[in-house]
This record gives C-alpha cells, sequence and structure tokens, in this order.
C-alpha cells in the first residue's frame, strides 16, 4: 500500500477531480513531458511499463520502474499549484492546477 502525501491545496483538487472521474489514475516518473518531475493524472489506465504501488486518496497510483530505483516514492509529496495555461494532458489542468512532486518534508498535511 502506497500513501499519497498530498498538501491541502493537492487534497482540494483531487478531491473537486474525483466528483468528475469515476477512475483516477496517479503516475509518478517519465510520462514522456517533463520526465521524472512531474505528477501526471489520468482516467484511463496506464500502459504496462509502470508498476502498481496501490491505492490512496481515491486514486491508483503507479511508478515508472526507474523512477522507483532513483527515490522511495515513500519520501515525496504531491503539491498543487495554480496554472493559467499548461501543455499536459493530465486532467488537474483542467480545473487550473498542476501537481508537482515535492520532497515530503517540504509538505505541511
Amino acid at each position: 500500500m502506497v500513501r499519497l502525501s498530498l498538501t491541502p491545496k493537492a487534497k482540494k483538487v483531487m478531491e473537486e477531480l474525483k466528483r468528475d472521474n469515476p477512475e483516477i489514475h496517479v503516475i509518478l516518473g517519465d510520462t514522456g513531458c517533463c520526465g521524472f518531475s512531474n505528477v501526471f493524472v489520468t482516467s484511463a489506465s496506464p500502459g504496462p511499463y509502470y508498476e502498481y504501488l496501490g491505492e490512496d486518496s481515491g486514486a491508483r497510483v503507479y511508478v515508472h520502474p526507474a523512477f522507483r530505483r532513483s527515490i522511495d516514492p515513500d519520501d515525496i509529496g504531491i503539491d498543487a499549484i495554480e496554472v493559467e495555461a499548461d501543455d499536459s494532458f493530465s486532467i488537474e489542468t483542467t480545473l487550473g492546477y498542476r501537481f508537482i512532486l515535492r520532497p515530503k518534508v517540504d509538505v505541511k498535511l
């Protein structure tokens, strides 16, 4: 079981996403855009290249194997920042936010 460390703002955005999306998949690691620096959220199940970590906060969490080898996902937190425009297909951008990774020590729960 994985434990997502979400900031209060990220929790609020995740709750809003869950209202409109029956399934939420959180992908940690390289999604082809901002390799290993972003969180990608989708309503579609990721491909076979990602390792399933478990469920938390109403989302199924996956990690790219290379990312898993470089950092323990339990050591990171997820924050949400406001964005006016974003070229990502991550679904939180439709709400004007972007999820980003932060060291857990910076995450205030």
